[in-house]
């Protein structure tokens, strides 16, 4: 994955983030927080829908042929990784 810089501005002062973290696009709240309760419920919204990901993509398979899904919205590369390909 590239790197990216993302920089904006709140009230209170400037943020930048380099990279992709813990893998996590540069906008997840996870690159914004230290947080445990906030980390926990971002992690547990990223699990799931990875997993709904899973879900339908499976089921659309199930049509349309193993390995036919094309990405939508998140890259080819993120969606395989999501799905362990």
């Amino acid at each position: 994955m590239d790197s990216v810089l993302v920089m904006f501005q709140d009230s209170e002062q400037e943020h930048s983030v380099i990279g992709f973290g813990g893998g996590y696009p540069p906008l997840c709240g996870l690159e914004y927080t230290d947080e445990q309760p906030l980390i926990d419920a971002y992690r547990s919204l990223i699990n799931g829908s990875e997993s709904h990901l899973r879900s339908y993509v499976g089921k659309i398979e199930a049509i349309i042929g193993d390995g036919n899904y094309e990405a939508q919205y998140l890259s080819q590369d993120e969606v395989d990784n999501i799905l362990g390909l």
